[in-house]
C-alpha cells in the first residue's frame, strides 16, 4: 500500500460522484482499469477509441492517455498516481493535455480523482461495485468539468466497459447488465432493451411506489422533488425534477394495463408547450433469463417529428443514467 496526501472530505459543491455495478469479478474491472492494452479497447465515450502513451501504475508515476473521437479530435489527460491499493483504490491528479482547446471552453484545472473498487453487496465477490470520486478545487470547476459533459462521457465509457467485460466472461451482450441498446424499428418507435442480474419480482417492484420511483428516476443532473404514483390500472403517476438552478420538470401519463411481473402499459406526457399534447404509448415487459432480467420497453409516438425530438433531447443518456442507479438499488434489496 502506498501512502498518499490526506483526501478532503466529500463536498457536494465540488465533487462529482459517479458509481457504477459490474457484471465481473473485481480482478477483471481492475485490470480493465489498469492493464494499458485493455485501456485501449473501451476507454472513452462509444464511438471514440483510446491510446495509452505513458503509464505506470505505481504512486509517484505518471500517466497519459489520449481519447479519440470519431472525427479524429485528440483529447489528451495526464495525471500522476499519488496512491495505488491494488484491487482496492487508485487516487490520482488529472489534468488536460498542455495544449488541448476545446471551441474556447474554458477547462477545469487542479482535479483529483479518486477511484474505489469493491465487491457488491450480496454477490459474493462476482459483481463489482465501481465509485468514481472527481475533486475539484472549487464549485466553479466542478460546473466547468458539469458542462463539458463528463457524467455523460463516462456513462458511455462504462457501457463500452460492459461490453469489453462481457467479451471477457464470454457472455452475451445482449444480456449483459448495465448495456442499454436502443433501437428505432419504425420513424414513430423507440424500443429501449436493459439487462439487470436481479429476478424479476425486484425489478417489476421498482415501478410500483413513489417511494421506489424516487430512489432511482433522474439523471444525475436533475433531482426528483415530487413523485405521487397510483400503481392500478385507470391509476396515474406524476414525477417532478429540478436541475441545480430550480428549474422543474415534469412528466405524467396513466396506467392501461398491468400484469404483476410481466408488463406495464402507460401513457408517457412530458409537461411542456411543445410535448404536452404529444402522448406517448409505452409498453414495458420484463423477461427473465436465469438470473437475468431483462427490461424491454416499447415506445410508440404519434409522429417521426416527435420521436427524433425525444432521441435530440438526451433521453438515452438519461435513461441509461436512471437505469444505472437501479442497479445499485436492486443490489441494495439482495444484500
Amino acid at each position: 500500500m502506498n501512502a498518499s496526501p490526506a483526501i478532503p472530505p466529500v463536498d457536494s459543491t465540488r465533487d462529482i460522484l459517479l458509481t457504477r455495478i459490474f457484471d465481473a469479478p473485481r480482478k477483471l474491472v481492475w485490470d480493465a482499469m489498469t492493464r494499458p492494452k485493455q485501456m485501449a479497447k473501451w476507454y472513452g465515450p462509444k464511438g471514440f477509441s483510446a491510446r495509452v502513451e505513458n503509464h505506470e501504475l505505481k504512486a509517484g508515476a505518471s500517466w497519459t492517455i489520449i481519447m479519440i473521437g470519431p472525427d479524429g479530435t485528440e483529447y489528451p489527460s495526464k495525471g500522476v498516481y499519488l496512491e495505488v491499493t491494488p484491487m482496492d483504490r487508485i487516487v490520482s491528479t488529472d489534468e488536460f493535455g498542455d495544449d488541448f482547446q476545446m471551441d474556447g471552453t474554458e477547462l477545469p484545472d487542479g482535479m483529483s480523482v479518486v477511484m474505489d473498487f469493491e465487491d457488491a453487496p450480496g454477490t459474493s465477490g462476482e459483481r463489482t461495485r465501481l465509485t468514481i470520486r472527481i475533486i475539484h478545487p472549487t464549485a466553479d470547476d466542478r460546473q466547468k468539468h458539469r458542462d463539458m459533459g463528463v457524467v455523460g462521457g463516462w456513462d458511455s465509457s462504462f457501457l463500452c466497459l460492459d461490453e469489453f467485460l462481457a467479451e471477457q466472461m464470454g457472455r452475451a451482450t445482449d444480456k449483459t447488465p448495465g448495456l442499454l441498446t436502443v433501437a428505432t424499428p419504425s420513424e414513430t418507435e423507440i424500443v429501449l432493451r436493459r439487462p439487470f442480474r436481479a429476478p424479476t419480482e425486484l425489478v417489476f417492484r421498482a415501478f410500483t411506489t413513489a417511494e421506489n420511483l424516487r430512489r432511482w428516476w433522474g439523471c444525475d443532473q436533475l433531482k426528483v422533488t415530487e413523485c405521487s404514483v397510483d400503481f392500478r390500472e385507470g391509476g396515474s403517476y406524476r414525477v417532478t425534477m429540478a436541475d441545480p438552478q430550480g428549474n422543474t420538470y415534469t412528466c405524467f401519463g396513466d396506467y392501461k394495463e398491468i400484469v404483476d411481473n410481466e408488463r406495464i402499459v402507460q401513457t408517457f406526457v412530458f409537461d411542456s408547450p411543445e410535448a404536452r399534447d404529444h402522448p406517448a404509448l409505452e409498453t414495458i415487459t420484463f423477461e427473465q433469463y436465469g438470473d437475468i432480467c431483462v427490461l424491454n420497453n416499447h415506445i410508440a409516438y404519434d409522429s417521426q417529428e416527435t420521436r427524433d425530438a425525444q432521441l435530440a433531447s438526451g433521453m438515452p443518456d438519461g435513461v441509461t443514467t436512471s437505469f444505472n442507479k437501479l442497479d445499485v438499488v436492486l443490489a441494495g434489496w439482495k444484500a
